[in-house]
């Protein structure tokens, strides 16, 4: 059920409760109440399902990923057009450290079939009896161990089609437990799946020195962001969809914080 995986129903509360919210001090600001109210806010589909859809893609975007994905799933390559039919789900885990907000972030194992060493979102492929938050959830937990914690579910994004063909869909969730100040320690990785774990600050994630634009033939200019003191970078799928969820419900957020 909903309450077993830490689920709960979003409420719209308007313009008003957005107001009362900023109207907090400190990092009151970033707590799963305040991030409810912002999502159906910033929500395309309020009411529509258990958790408020925000809408992290451009529909040109969208449909260029779309048209690649049909290619994948027409094409003569039978094993690529099976994974294309394949869904999947992400966590992006909001979190504290230390008390300061901001996202985690996992470095994937080189013993992973696909994406040796990349960062990303922990996540997977969707069972046949799956939600996608349900999903999400199952596999942070894999990932990062039940040491994670509890996890409140805010919001889910637009699916986009990872360079596979997999529709994939990020769910933003807040993690309740404070990570500390080195989650690669305090967390029980899986190390067949993660090699480590980092966090990146809102502040880091809003520096203009930690966050470019690099060109690709194919998409334009895609987003990249420094990650850990180990040299990774946050860049395909993961920045993809950090930049639209950035962009679209938690900059606005940081930038009308109230001062401290």
């Amino acid at each position: 059920s909903g309450s077993a995986w830490g689920m709960r129903t979003s409420r719209a509360f308007g313009s008003a409760a957005v107001t009362l919210a900023f109207s907090m001090r400190g990092s009151a600001w970033f707590t799963p109440e305040v991030l409810r109210v912002a999502a159906d806010s910033a929500s395309a589909a309020v009411g529509e399902k258990m958790l408020p859809t925000i809408r992290t893609i451009s529909v040109r975007h969208q449909e260029q990923m779309l048209a690649r994905r049909k290619r994948i799933r027409e094409g003569a390559d039978k094993d690529a057009a099976a994974r294309a039919d394949r869904r999947a789900a992400v966590l992006v885990p909001l979190c504290t450290s230390c008390g300061e907000p901001g996202v985690l972030f996992t470095v994937r194992s080189n013993a992973v079939s696909t994406h040796k060493g990349q960062v990303s979102f922990p996540g997977g492929h969707m069972d046949s009896h799956e939600s996608a938050p349900v999903a999400a959830l199952r596999e942070a937990w894999e990932e990062l161990g039940t040491s994670l914690g509890p996890v409140d579910l805010i919001a889910r994004c637009s699916p986009v089609p990872a360079i596979t063909g997999t529709m994939v869909t990020p769910i933003i969730g807040f993690v309740a437990d404070d990570i500390g100040p080195t989650p690669h320690n305090q967390l029980q990785l899986c190390r067949d799946e993660v090699d480590r774990a980092f966090f990146l600050s809102f502040d880091q994630l809003h520096d203009p020195n930690l966050r470019l634009k690099r060109h690709d033939k194919k998409h334009g200019d895609m987003p990249v962001f420094h990650g850990d003191d180990e040299g990774a970078e946050v860049w395909g799928l993961t920045a993809f969809i950090l930049d639209g969820v950035l962009r679209e419900f938690l900059t606005p957020l940081y930038e009308n914080r109230p001062a401290p």
